[in-house]
């Protein structure tokens, strides 16, 4: 069984490089623009290996997400993917439960190695 990544971020770039990174006989990649329908998504779909979420989309946030997660005390994976190369967010967001934190642009190789390393 192929193990599910669910992509939550408003930008169509990073779900490419996502993709180009991940084995596709291995991975499925799950995609959502938003957090509400990242929300519809983990309720209805089962064996989601793991969530990589931007923290700035319109509308509701990665905080928001990962808030959620907390408050219906839902167990998933979290790397969180931001083009805010700041301290004080990736801070707060390890303290909501991710598991890592990548600064956009990245390298999709690199990705692709903390995925890997995430999921075995």
């Amino acid at each position: 069984m192929k193990k599910r990544i669910l992509l939550v971020d408003d930008e169509e770039w990073t779900k490419e490089a996502l993709q180009a990174g991940l084995n596709p006989l291995q991975y499925e990649l799950l995609y959502s623009n938003g957090v509400d329908s990242a929300i519809k998504m983990i309720k209805k779909t089962k064996d989601i290996a793991l969530v990589v979420l931007d923290l700035m989309m319109p509308g509701k946030t990665g905080f928001d997400f990962l808030a959620y997660l907390k408050d219906k005390n839902i167990s998933l994976k979290v790397v969180v993917l931001s083009a805010l190369n700041d301290a004080a967010p990736a801070v707060e967001a390890m303290k909501m439960g991710a598991i890592d934190y990548i600064t956009k642009p990245f390298n999709k190789s690199d990705v692709r190695i903390k995925i890997l390393k995430i999921l075995e």
